[in-house]
């Protein structure tokens, strides 16, 4: 029996290891003298015997005869943390984080399915809180669904530094989009206002940075401008947002989410450039998220140079629109126009409580 084939049988027991595949194992030692794998499947049997020091010490020869195992270094990199070697584990995680393009992700998932263990997440912290891969780690904990409060505890363990890094801070927008999918919206705000130091009172109008300053905060509370083949939006020097839509494909542009109450409201804004209307159009849209039907569709015609106020006035209904979706939408037509539009003082305030 070749130990391709001990490799495929053993993994599909598990952990019990039958005779006739032991012995193969046995003699995969004597047959392929410089083979690491051997001592790796030796090692997963002493883990699970309880023998956390000789599983330690099969990985380390293993490691000395295949360098470059991914496998290897991963489990080696857990009985470190559970032996709180912290030192030995950090220095497996910066050997491994450098062996392959991809090695960085599979070990950022590996060690986030750690930090789920109470009893070696201390040395897991202790071990990465300094190095740039803890946000991944963050990151991979929030699209996997751990608890969103242990996830906020663990990013205050973090050593902070000045120096600037890939990736910083991306498991805040990992968790929250995570939440607004999961429709956990209250949630959502309340960190985000809480990760970027923005309050919930928005002084009457309920749209966030209406004047496109650039104001702290990510999507999706904040603008999501979008750049591509549909069109581009960017805010403006001279303030404001400018809008090119090509007219070809339909897509968003611009988009922002709201968690307006039930009641009714009026959206206003201004607008200058040359959109039409004629052909393609450029459509704010209000909807409750995950609707298919929009509460309010106002569209951007007879735009000239001389700035222009538009209003609309919509109502937010009491069932199953906890959170809105205010869009600034390309809607293509069969013969496609470019429509072009800087937007200014984008707002909606209340005119009334629900009925």
């Amino acid at each position: 029996m070749t130990f391709g084939l001990v490799d495929q049988r053993y993994a599909s027991f598990g952990a019990v290891v039958p005779p006739a595949v032991d012995a193969a194992l046995g003699a995969a030692f004597v047959n392929e003298p410089l083979a690491g794998d051997p001592f790796l499947y030796r090692a997963r049997q002493r883990v699970e015997a309880g023998d956390r020091a000789g599983a330690i010490g099969l990985l380390e020869e293993a490691r000395r005869r295949s360098p470059r195992s991914r496998p290897v270094r991963m489990m080696l990199i857990e009985q470190y943390l559970r032996a709180e070697n912290i030192a030995a584990a950090t220095v497996e995680i910066g050997v491994l984080s450098k062996l392959t393009p991809v090695a960085r992700d599979h070990l950022s998932r590996a060690v986030s399915q750690l930090m789920l263990d109470k009893e070696v997440r201390p040395a897991v912290v202790r071990a990465l809180a300094a190095d740039p891969i803890y946000d991944s780690i963050l990151a991979e904990l929030a699209r996997t669904g751990a608890d969103a409060d242990l996830i906020v505890d663990l990013a205050r363990q973090q050593v902070q530094s000045d120096q600037p890094r890939e990736g910083r801070g991306i498991w805040r927008i990992a968790l929250i989009d995570r939440l607004v999918d999961e429709r956990q919206y209250r949630k959502a705000r309340q960190l985000w206002g809480t990760f970027f130091n923005v309050p919930d009172d928005a002084g009457g109008n309920a749209v966030y940075d209406g004047r496109f300053a650039g104001r702290p905060g990510s999507r999706p509370f904040n603008w999501q401008l979008t750049t591509n083949q549909t069109g581009a939006a960017e805010r403006s020097r001279r303030g404001g947002l400018d809008v090119d839509y090509f007219g070809r494909t339909s897509g968003p542009l611009a988009r922002q989410l709201l968690l307006l109450s039930p009641g009714q409201y009026r959206l206003t804004f201004r607008a200058d450039g040359n959109a039409n209307a004629q052909g393609s159009r450029l459509v704010w849209q209000v909807m409750c998220d995950g609707a298919s039907s929009t509460l309010s569709e106002t569209v951007l015609d007879r735009v000239e140079a001389a700035p222009r106020a538009f209003a609309a006035n919509f109502t937010v209904p009491a069932q199953n629109c906890v959170a809105q979706w205010l869009s600034l939408e390309g809607m293509a037509a069969e013969f496609p126009t470019t429509q072009s539009a800087h937007i200014d003082n984008v707002e909606i305030r209340s005119s009334g409580s629900a009925r």
